[in-house]
């Protein structure tokens, strides 16, 4: 599910970046959106917590390929640069603007657990 928002995310930047793409960036954002909302009844209450609410780190797991120690601090700076940010799917959607993703009843029972505390 992550990966379909992080998609909708990206296409839906598409969409001004690239004028002359706009529909076509628009209906992937849209088509992502629409896969993760049918995705959501597969999900167990569970996991349904999991894949929202918990950080994602998309390079988790991922071995470094320049291992080698960095020879000065410019080369330090530019390493952790390009480190990504851990994101939940909450927040990714939320950028990408999935309304109807957000408005889904199984997503808006989660949000109202969390503002209850239950969660």
């Amino acid at each position: 599910m992550y990966a379909l928002l992080a998609n909708c995310l990206q296409f839906t930047k598409e969409v001004t970046m690239y004028p002359g793409n706009s529909g076509t960036s628009r209906t992937r954002s849209m088509l992502c959106e629409l896969i993760a909302i049918r995705l959501l009844r597969e999900y167990s209450t569970r996991e349904l917590i999991d894949a929202l609410c918990y950080d994602f780190d998309p390079l988790q797991g991922q071995s470094d390929p320049a291992t080698a120690v960095p020879v000065n601090a410019q080369q330090i700076q530019r390493k952790t640069q390009h480190r990504v940010a851990r994101i939940s799917g909450y927040e990714v959607a939320l950028r990408a603007q999935a309304k109807r993703f957000l408005a889904h009843p199984l997503v808006v029972q989660q949000l109202e657990a969390i503002w209850a505390g239950t969660i």
